[in-house]
């Protein structure tokens, strides 16, 4: 722990993990210490950094909601999917078990099938149709990581080490191609084309936006344009498709489930946006500061300051982000102009942006607890630091 006196408007700190304690003075007289424990978890010194909102203390933690208390309205239906996610998990076979197993049993937020179980929900009935594309679609979700992990050449995977480093990528790539398979094991027991028809439309939709990002990383396009493209694609379109699949599952009206899609589709423009701020500044679980620059992934904070910034700051970020292999210097470098020149603050405020955009939906749909739900997925998603 680190207890410091905020005298004047900048510090000079190098918290140790697990964040810091920032006590406050005013006239000499000592304040309750507020703990921040989600910022600048990086391997460099901030220079004069100014405390801003996205230096998210305990008090706005504490007043977050919490996935367990977000998922009340559906716990049953919750672990209905937990159950049948599990079954699709696993084989008989324990050669094939055994490289399954090595996937754990997903972890991560989990918010695809909340989203599709709450959005379902808002229509009054969780039906067993809605549970099992609640487990599809967070088994396509972790069929996307194994492969992304492969392309990425990716180490760590929520604190654990990735299965092509664990095995080879042969093995990643086979086990992702098994794990889809249960994606349309479980689309085909729906006996609905529908539902079968919208989850090829997803697929397209990723496979898309990973491709455009790769053309996009290869050949050094910096369009803010294309970096929307590829969030769309590759994130928001699936939260959009798990709450329109879950109105759908209830029965709702075509107009309310085009905006339950709406609002899925803004909160994962807000999910993703933030995911890359905290790639800067936050503590991600699992995953070092700075893994998207060391992969020359170009997000919106990056973005913002090659288009924003002066001219001689953003010339030197892009020459150093275009070095084949990037040192520690040069990502530290990266994150501080990006800090310093407000790719963050720019970020955030698109983050709320997506936020409101998704509220406003919600204010067309019946209002109930799984309604209240979403709106604290928003919040969650909006002020989490993980």
């Amino acid at each position: 722990m680190i207890t410091i006196f905020l005298l004047v408007n900048t510090i000079v700190i190098r918290p140790p993990q697990g964040g810091f304690f920032l006590q406050t003075s005013c006239s000499g007289k000592r304040k309750t210490p507020v703990q921040f424990t989600n910022c600048i978890k990086i391997d460099f010194w901030f220079r004069k950094l100014k405390l801003k909102s996205y230096l998210c203390n305990s008090k706005n933690r504490k007043n977050m909601p919490s996935l367990h208390d977000i998922r009340k309205p559906v716990q049953q239906s919750f672990l209905d999917f937990e159950r049948v996610y599990a079954f699709a998990t696993t084989n008989a076979n324990p050669f094939v078990n055994a490289y399954l197993s090595e996937l754990g049993n997903g972890g991560g937020k989990q918010l695809r099938p909340l989203l599709l179980l709450l959005s379902a929900g808002v229509f009054g009935y969780v039906s067993e149709k809605a549970v099992k594309l609640a487990a599809a679609m967070e088994i396509l979700h972790n069929t996307s990581l194994v492969h992304d992990d492969v392309v990425d050449d990716a180490n760590v995977r929520r604190g654990k080490k990735t299965l092509n480093v664990l095995e080879n990528n042969k093995i990643a790539v086979l086990t992702g191609d098994y794990l889809f398979s249960q994606v349309l094991r479980l689309c085909a027991e729906t006996g609905d084309m529908h539902v079968v028809e919208q989850i090829s439309h997803l697929s397209q939709h990723m496979g898309e936006g990973e491709l455009i990002q790769q053309y996009v990383s290869r050949h050094d396009v910096l369009e803010v344009s294309e970096y929307y493209t590829v969030i769309e694609k590759k994130t928001a379109q699936f939260m959009s498709q798990c709450c329109r699949l879950g109105a759908y599952c209830s029965a709702a009206d075509s107009e309310s489930q085009e905006t339950l899609a709406r609002f899925g589709l803004a909160v994962g423009m807000a999910f993703q946006i933030k995911d890359d701020v905290l790639d800067y500044v936050g503590h991600r679980t699992g995953k070092s500061v700075g893994n998207d620059i060391l992969e020359h992934k170009l997000t919106l904070p990056l973005l913002h300051v090659l288009h924003n910034a002066p001219q001689i700051v953003a010339d030197a970020v892009k020459q150093r982000f275009a070095a084949p292999e990037l040192t520690t210097a040069d990502v530290d470098f990266i994150i501080q102009s990006v800090v310093e020149n407000g790719g963050i603050d720019y970020s955030l405020q698109q983050t709320d942006h997506y936020g409101q955009k998704a509220l406003k939906q919600l204010a067309l749909l019946p209002q109930n607890a799984c309604t209240q739900s979403l709106a604290q997925i928003v919040q969650f998603v909006t002020n989490r630091n993980y």
